[in-house]
């Protein structure tokens, strides 16, 4: 088996899961998927997974996060921040780094005990 480095599960599994949460946040605020696609940067098929539940849905955030990235979703509508610089923030957080690590130690059979990898 191949071990995942922090980065992969970044890229396979919390990005997904703050772009499915924008979507919807984004849907909530009556935007069309074609709107949507355009406001992120990604296709119209991926938004349609992210609102089927197909794509993303392997993480869940709580209810605290999932109000913060809403409010980052609002600023992306309006303009005034970048998706880039709301992925990159959400991801940074020290909540979503915890979730990414406990993710990490569920994939990995080579991690045990403490890691800080990801804290550094």
């Amino acid at each position: 088996m191949v071990e995942l480095m922090p980065q992969e599960i970044e890229v396979w599994y919390i990005i997904p899961a703050v772009r499915k949460e924008l979507v919807k946040a984004m849907r909530s605020m009556g935007l069309q998927q074609k709107e949507i696609a355009a406001k992120l940067g990604i296709t119209e098929p991926a938004v349609s997974q992210y609102l089927g539940e197909k794509r993303g849905s392997e993480v869940k955030f709580g209810k605290t996060l999932q109000l913060h990235i809403g409010k980052e979703a609002e600023k992306i509508v309006n303009g005034s921040r970048s998706p880039m610089e709301v992925i990159h923030d959400i991801t940074s957080m020290l909540g979503v780094k915890k979730i990414m690590c406990d993710l990490h130690r569920g994939k990995s059979k080579k991690i045990q005990g403490k890691c800080d990898i990801c804290f550094k």
